[in-house]
């Protein structure tokens, strides 16, 4: 054997032992679209406790009401920043010490309102952590052939504003007002700043 072969034995048995022990990275994902609660806290844990659920329908809803978990404790902790901790038979302990969740999804009336008609979503505060904006409808409105916009902007064009509407108003909500149906909301904003 010559001289060297022992030491490149050994560096080979090292390089080896350290490639073995090595731990891979879990491949960087931005968002889930049909994911059940277990899987988004999995999800959750692997990529730095950061995770957005965009899917095109309200499928999370349907799966946090029960039909694979009954339970949503991430969606609610993901709202805040809180920690999770899951401990459960036949599975790995997770941890995640200030997860967050962005909740995305266009969806039609009648998801949202099965949503309200859900006890265990306003029992619990869910409905309070979500914001939601619900456009009119467009059914038989649509132009065919919409009116194109000329080059030059129209004199006193201020260009793009980040907010573009009335104050912000302040102060204790009226129980009779007009934003009586987002008090819910508006309870959980305080709370999470």
């Amino acid at each position: 054997m010559p001289r060297g072969g022992q030491s490149n034995d050994t560096e080979a048995t090292e390089a080896k032992l350290a490639l073995d022990s090595a731990t891979v990275p879990a491949r960087p994902r931005l968002y889930s679209d049909d994911a059940t609660v277990e899987v988004l806290t999995s999800l959750l844990c692997e990529q730095g406790g950061r995770m957005a659920v965009l899917p095109p329908e309200g499928e999370i809803f349907s799966i946090a009401a029960g039909r694979y978990s009954g339970t949503f404790a991430v969606l609610k902790k993901g709202h805040a920043g809180e920690e999770v901790r899951v401990d459960r038979m036949g599975r790995d302990s997770e941890h995640i010490d200030a997860a967050t969740v962005t909740l995305g999804i266009c969806t039609r009336p009648g998801v949202l309102a099965e949503l309200g008609d859900t006890p265990q979503f306003r029992d619990q505060g869910l409905l309070g952590r979500l914001l939601y904006a619900v456009p009119d409808s467009l059914l038989g409105h649509h132009k065919s052939r919409p009116r194109r916009t000329g080059g030059d902007l129209p004199d006193g064009h201020e260009g793009p504003r980040a907010v573009s509407g009335p104050p912000a108003r302040t102060g204790n909500p009226d129980p009779d007002g007009d934003l009586v149906h987002m008090t819910d909301w508006g309870g959980k904003l305080v709370g999470s700043r």
